[in-house]
């Protein structure tokens, strides 16, 4: 798995690339056996894309390790024409229990918010999703996906002692021109790339103030209102907000904040390792029940 510049200070963290797709101008490609000792998963599909005819044969891999890319990068050479289009990159946060997991799903859900993107999250059987797929490599589509209810896929690869599961945050760039504004272009690309500056530039992690009050004084500053509320009213309006946001019981803060950059100008943001540390101590000091305490017990 190809490592970060930057390591992530703490071992609970495994980033890298869950998968990859490829199109290569070959009708074969000669890798070695070796290219899987390490837990990634080749496979190559000897058929052309549709209406590009220059590209044969594709390449996909799982889990791959940095060893294997160094490897792919020897068998293409100088000769073998290479396009990437497809990548999935991967945080996952390893967790002791599903509670755990889960309690930082729901944490994740009310902090975050996607630079750039305008569709609203979305949650399907357990996953939340924000983003719209490419249906060609015309359009680039950049989707984030998180779920909480399977092992980390990155973990077993590696051979790290087993956990249950784990909160997997996933970047799915689909179609050559979403890898390029990413700066995916080569393989070496995927050797160099920085981790933590991804998730950095792409999204960001909010936090809601402690007391209802002042969330609701921020709610009602934004509007431009300079009349006297109590804070009883404060508190009420910013309920009101809250639950207009929800999504199947959770407050989805990417929702709240779409079409709503004053508010996002007033609260709190925090590096996602920072904010990633923090919600895990409250979730091993409140037994994973800590997500959006501001929503449901804010005074």
């Amino acid at each position: 798995m190809p490592q970060l510049r930057n390591q992530w200070p703490r071992d609970y963290l495994v980033a890298g690339l869950d998968r990859l797709h490829a199109w290569v101008d070959r009708d074969e490609l000669a890798l070695p056996k070796s290219m899987t000792d390490d837990g990634t998963v080749v496979e190559l599909n000897p058929h052309p894309m549709k209406y590009h005819a220059l590209w044969k044969l594709q390449l996909q891999m799982r889990q791959p390790s940095r060893r294997a890319f160094l490897t792919l990068e020897r068998s293409l050479g100088h000769d073998v024409r290479a396009l990437l289009n497809y990548v999935e990159i991967v945080l996952d946060v390893l967790c002791d229990s599903r509670a755990q997991a889960r309690a930082l799903q729901r944490a994740f859900i009310a902090s975050v918010k996607v630079k750039h993107q305008q569709q609203t999250l979305v949650i399907h059987q357990g996953t939340a999703y924000i983003g719209r797929l490419a249906k060609s490599d015309r359009k680039p589509g950049h989707v984030l996906c998180v779920y909480s209810d399977r092992p980390s896929k990155l973990n077993l690869a590696k051979r790290r002692r087993a956990r249950p599961v784990c909160l997997h945050i996933e970047w799915r760039a689909t179609g050559a021109r979403a890898l390029e504004m990413l700066g995916i272009v080569t393989t070496r690309d995927l050797l160099d790339f920085d981790h933590r500056a991804f998730w950095a530039e792409r999204i960001q992690l909010f936090v809601l103030p402690e007391r209802k009050a002042e969330l609701g004084r921020i709610l009602h500053a934004t509007k431009g209102k300079r009349t006297e509320v109590t804070d009883r009213a404060l508190r009420a309006n910013a309920s009101r907000w809250i639950q207009r946001h929800e999504i199947d019981g959770q407050f989805a803060m990417h929702n709240a904040l779409l079409g709503q950059p004053e508010i996002a100008r007033r609260l709190k943001t925090v590096p996602i390792a920072a904010w990633l540390q923090r919600e895990i101590s409250r979730t091993e000091k409140s037994g994973s029940n800590s997500a959006l305490k501001t929503s449901k017990n804010g005074a």
